[in-house]
């Protein structure tokens, strides 16, 4: 065990070491990218490593490499005599897509290594006890095989749809409940891990400008989001709830705290919102009623009774009915599945990312420019590399070429990464088709408006030294040259590929594949892994 400590020790400063480096090259990409746009040296400072490596030798991965043997012997020591406590973890708060905060906690890198040490071995001894309709942080299993069981539930006549979300469900498992599960369960955990459990439930808590005063405070419910710890904690304590609903007249899947079930009857549904009641009252956990839809009727074009105001023990409950309902970035319907709401607003906001960083940013910023990169009508470098990084999100790194070829049923693809690889299990080619048509639009309007920046910036220029401005055509080029790629006819040949990229076309590619080679090759989102509890920390590192 000692040296499987320090390997993981190893393993996880490397990591964060691998991901700093990761993080310079992208600086020292943007300082080449902005010395050729402005024609000036971009003015940052030198690059300093992360502040959390400054608290103590421990949280630096460079020390924790080089004393990896030390580190491990000490810990694996201290394990066994039950002396060994976390250091303070390192409190941020991280801003939400949905609003408000949540905190997240930075170990040290020898706990963290611990955490997922033992969060290996106790998922991978455990996992068939857990009810096999949990999919999340799970080996064999993963959100695909979630969304494919829950389409399966959809077919037939009317049916009832369960949905609740939880309050910071992390954050409030009560500890004596998971203390009830140790004995009421028969999860396989020893006494070892117990007792790490244990100590990393209640682990000291501090902000980063007062760890050196040594006024830690200890965590007295939830469980530590960043540590790996508590992703086979939180599916551990949704595991009664898991039985309760598998003993209901439903069906029903969980993904973490996200849980949708669904009934044939409005009797079945209540039964199901007792399960939830109950699980609540033990568990410490409450949930959030102003974003939960409860109970609702998903419309079906099969003709049944549509009752939606029912009497229940005296009280009167009106049901709406419901066309789709959306879970873990897909949109369900009675007869297809479709990119979540949600998903659809991540998408769009992504790519306008890119395409705002690569035309508009630098000429907003920092008004100035070097005119050399937009020459004649047909030439614009910046538009070059902005279609190079939208076709990187949309195909994960594939070759638009590639992807042309397998579709027209010729070549083979590797992996599918990014957003290409999201779509397998989506039958509607409606929203791509509209995300294309968002695509073409988007970027002819940011070069609209970025052409206008460049002539009032000459405008200026030539106003500036008295001589007369030059003319320079410049027009926004067709919806169909960005496709075909016709509108650069710059001053070398590129081997880049220059025709806008497709949604369309990375839909047909995951859905051939699909049809053809099953899930294999596709890989989930990064938020949708087992660190999808975890947001990222720039300049930080996560567990």
């Amino acid at each position: 065990m000692e040296d499987a400590i320090r390997r993981a020790i190893e393993f996880q400063a490397k990591k964060l070491l691998k991901r700093e480096e990761k993080k310079r090259f992208a600086k020292r990409k943007y300082q080449r990218r902005y010395k050729l746009r402005t024609g000036m040296p971009a003015t940052v400072g030198a690059y300093r490593y992360p502040r959390v490596w400054d608290i103590s030798p421990h949280f630096d991965p460079r020390y924790c490499i080089s004393h990896s043997k030390y580190l491990a012997r000490v810990i694996w020591l201290k394990i066994r005599n039950r002396s060994y406590k976390p250091a303070a973890a390192v409190r941020y708060q991280i801003a939400q897509d949905s609003g408000g905060f949540r905190e997240i906690m930075v170990f040290s890198v020898p706990d963290a290594a611990v955490a997922n040490l033992f969060y290996r071995k106790l998922r991978d001894k455990n996992r068939n006890l857990f009810s096999p309709f949990s999919y999340a942080y799970m080996k064999d299993r993963g959100l695909f095989d979630a969304v494919i069981q829950l389409r399966s539930y959809l077919v037939g006549g009317k049916k009832y749809v369960i949905q609740f979300d939880f309050a910071k469900y992390f954050d409030s498992i009560d500890h004596k409940y998971i203390e009830h599960l140790f004995n009421r369960t028969n999860f396989n955990v020893s006494d070892t891990e117990k007792y790490l459990i244990r100590e990393f439930l209640k682990h000291p808590i501090s902000d980063a400008k007062d760890y050196a005063f040594d006024s830690a405070e200890k965590r007295l419910t939830g469980v530590p989001q960043g540590s790996s710890l508590s992703l086979f904690l939180a599916n551990m304590a949704g595991h009664e709830l898991d039985r309760r609903l598998e003993s209901t007249n439903g069906q029903f899947v969980r993904f973490a705290d996200d849980i949708v079930a669904i009934t044939n009857s409005h009797d079945d549904a209540l039964n199901v919102l007792k399960s939830f009641d109950d699980h609540c009252r033990y568990s410490g956990i409450a949930i959030n009623h102003e974003k939960s839809p409860g109970i609702s009727i998903l419309e079906s074009a099969v003709k049944s009774e549509k009752r939606t105001f029912f009497l229940n023990d005296g009280d009167g409950n009106e049901i709406d009915e419901i066309g789709d309902f959306d879970y873990i970035g897909h949109k369900f319907l009675p007869d297809k599945i479709m990119l979540s709401t949600r998903g659809m607003k991540r998408t769009r906001r992504r790519v306008a990312k890119i395409i705002y960083l690569h035309l508009l940013y630098t000429l907003k910023k920092f008004k100035r420019f070097d005119l050399s990169r937009v020459r004649g009508q047909h030439f614009d470098w910046d538009l070059v590399t902005c279609v190079n990084e939208v076709r990187k999100f949309i195909y994960g790194g594939l070759k638009q070429s590639e992807i042309m070829s397998f579709v027209s049923g010729d070549g083979r693809l590797g992996k599918m990464r990014g957003f290409i690889g999201f779509c397998p299990l989506m039958d509607s080619i409606e929203q791509f088709r509209e995300l294309d048509g968002w695509l073409l639009d988007v970027i002819r309007r940011a070069l609209t408006e970025r052409y206008r920046l460049i002539h009032n910036m000459r405008k200026a220029k030539a106003k500036a030294k008295g001589t007369k401005l030059k003319i320079l055509r410049k027009s926004v080029p067709s919806k169909k040259a960005l496709i075909a790629g016709s509108w650069y006819n710059g001053p070398a040949k590129l081997t880049l590929e220059l025709g806008a990229p497709s949604f369309v076309l990375a839909w047909r590619a995951a859905r051939k594949k699909y049809k053809q080679y099953g899930l294999d090759d596709f890989e989930d989102p990064k938020y949708y892994s087992h660190a999808s509890s975890f947001p990222s920390i720039s300049g930080l590192y996560e567990t």
